[in-house]
């Protein structure tokens, strides 16, 4: 059976989710998975998670629930003081540090996958779970003795900012209302709605009943006008340029 492939990785279920895994992870995994003892032979069951992802899985976990294995709590604020909960869920920058892995050949073995994994900067960080791998700890970015030259990150800030103003300015000019407004600008405010533990399901960039709810919770929390609309006041509650700045910026060093 032929497995889905998102961005060139090979995965149990197109609806993993690896757009919004960390630029050095992805790197990371196009060098693991070009591996000729790789290739056909594993794949990743696991990507990014946002909060109310997280949450699902740790409420189910400590319910006891059937198929619920143990699960970080999304709340927890890692002593950095910039990582919170798993790695697997949206980080304060947005992106994701953590994959997990299913082996689909019996030539593959789980020893000899993480030994490869390894190689390239990913490493097992849960006592008992081969499959969870990580680039980072909360510390820094593991080695990669594969790669006879490992990645230098280099983040644009200004086109970060350049392009958080222009979706702010569009937002002033034409405000984001449920059912009417799509795009990239919806899609980022889910995000940031989902990571502040405002359920609006999948950032598919269409405002709709969800969306509204989420905003309208997230207005009534922080003393907004709550009509479900997102203006710039809302926006600018939601995130801001010199912020998302940091944010990346810690996530790098």
């Amino acid at each position: 059976m032929r497995m889905p492939t998102k961005e060139g990785f090979p995965l149990s279920d197109k609806r993993v989710q690896v757009d919004l895994l960390h630029p050095i992870l992805k790197h990371r995994l196009t060098a693991l998975f070009r591996h000729p003892e790789i290739q056909g032979r594993m794949v990743i069951c696991s990507g990014v998670r946002s909060y109310a992802d997280q949450k699902r899985l740790y409420d189910g976990y400590k319910a006891g629930k059937k198929g619920f294995n143990l699960a970080a709590n999304p709340d927890w604020k890692r002593p950095d003081g910039f990582f919170y909960g798993s790695f697997h869920q949206h980080q304060p920058d947005g992106y994701g540090y953590a994959v997990d892995f299913r082996i689909t050949s019996k030539k593959l073995t789980t020893h000899r996958a993480n030994e490869l994994a390894r190689a390239f900067g990913l490493c097992p960080t849960v006592k008992g779970e081969w499959w969870h791998h990580q680039p980072r700890d909360a510390n820094d970015w593991f080695p990669t003795p594969g790669f006879d030259n490992p990645p230098v990150p280099k983040v644009d800030f200004e086109a970060i900012i350049q392009f958080l103003n222009g979706l702010r300015e569009e937002v002033a000019k034409k405000p984001l209302k449920a059912y009417r407004s799509k795009g990239k600008a919806v899609e980022v405010a889910q995000r940031k709605l989902s990571d502040k533990g405002y359920e609006c399901g999948m950032p598919d960039g269409k405002f709709g009943w969800k969306t509204r709810r989420a905003t309208i919770s997230f207005q009534r929390a922080n003393d907004i006008l709550h009509d479900g609309t997102i203006g710039p006041i809302t926006w600018d509650a939601l995130l801001s340029p010199e912020q998302e700045e940091e944010d990346v910026q810690k996530s790098l060093f």
